[in-house]
């Protein structure tokens, strides 16, 4: 049965992705908040923060332990209850909180359009000497 250190790994939220640690055997991170667990017995169903739930692991205690409550099998990482990518069981989980939204792209015009130079849509340049001429031109015609 698991029990998180407490002060291991620290799950990031936004960022990067980080490559894993290279822990030494019996030691795993949590998927949900990348707390280091150690394995101290038992099978391979495991919980963040506290002993598994077969041996009275319970949420409140595995969030009183500082972990995450996260249940998941020591040795695939997969989800066993308490939370799955895209969808936390609780604001600790951070690695399975949702993935923001890509912005949008700009609307551009193709590259191979002609563009108007003084098109109210275009993003402010600064006018050069040719572009004010041209433009003066225009105001007087």
């Amino acid at each position: 049965d698991g029990v998180g250190d407490g002060g291991g790994g620290g799950g990031g939220g936004g960022g990067a992705e980080e490559p894993p640690l290279i822990l030494p055997p019996g030691m795993v991170q949590c998927p949900a908040c990348s707390i280091i667990i150690e394995k101290m017995g038992g099978d391979d169903t495991m919980m963040c923060g506290c002993e598994a739930k077969p041996a009275g692991g319970t949420m409140e205690k595995a969030l009183a332990g500082g972990g995450c409550g996260h249940e998941f099998n020591f040795k695939t990482l997969k989800p066993l209850g308490s939370g799955s990518p895209g969808n936390p069981a609780n604001e600790r989980q951070v690695n399975f909180a949702p993935k923001p939204m890509p912005k949008p792209k700009p609307n551009l015009p193709p590259t191979d359009a002609k563009v108007d130079p003084f098109d109210p849509r275009r993003a402010e340049e600064p006018p050069t000497d040719d572009n004010l001429i041209i433009q003066e031109l225009r105001e007087v015609s």
